[in-house]
């Protein structure tokens, strides 16, 4: 529950995070912010639909102990390359905001799988990974 947490707050974060382009003249409109906005949820949501299924059965098959702390590491490497950005509507800062948001759900299946090891294998990850993209979308 709390990595799902994140994520959400990671996606209003992004919105205050544009938001704050304005005054500096780097995005002309809050209008501009929220088109911005709803492309990246977009892409995130876009990207979780076919990521998520296929790493929770990853997350099936792989060792719990290397798993958990890729997704935190996978995250992080993201998030450490947010430093880079200077143009907030660039390709790049585009991308790295989708690839924040599935990190963050990659991360929240790690967590599920590691707590959720009773369920039965074959399907454990890949329930999980359905649940949170249908959560995701509300």
């Amino acid at each position: 529950m709390v990595t799902k947490l994140v994520t959400i707050l990671y996606s209003i974060y992004l919105m205050l995070w544009m938001t704050s382009f304005i005054e500096s003249g780097k995005i002309e409109s809050e209008e501009r912010v929220k088109t911005l906005y709803s492309e990246v949820l977009t892409g995130a949501m876009i990207g979780t639909l076919f990521v998520l299924p296929v790493i929770g059965k990853i997350a099936d098959t792989a060792p719990i102990g290397l798993f958990l702390p890729g997704a935190f590491l996978l995250r992080g490497v993201i998030a450490f390359q947010f430093k880079n950005i200077s143009e907030p509507e660039s390709t790049l800062s585009i991308i790295l905001s989708m690839l924040i948001i599935i990190a963050s759900a990659i991360q929240y299946i790690s967590v599920e799988v590691l707590f959720l090891r009773s369920l039965p294998n074959e399907i454990r990850g890949t329930m999980i990974g359905l649940g949170n993209f249908f959560g995701l979308l509300g």
